[in-house]
């Protein structure tokens, strides 16, 4: 939907995505997805996101603020 680029973007700000052209056809994401697959400083990037979620996910922090803002209405 209308928020892939913004989430594209995220993820490429964090080093573990790269952002294609919508209209790139199926051999420039074939070959995106193999670099990526093939790229250690984008296997590691994808680790320590990962640990950083789990990490906020277990803090609470995030299920805290979803409650506020139900709460709120919003």
């Amino acid at each position: 939907g209308r928020d892939q680029p913004d989430n594209a973007a995220r993820a490429a700000r964090h080093g573990v995505a790269s952002v294609l052209s919508p209209r790139a056809d199926a051999g420039a994401v074939a070959d995106a997805v193999r670099r990526l697959l093939h790229d250690a400083d984008r296997r590691a990037a994808a680790v320590a996101l990962g640990e950083r979620v789990r990490a906020e996910v277990a803090s609470g922090a995030l299920l805290a603020e979803l409650e506020g803002v139900a709460r709120a209405g919003g």
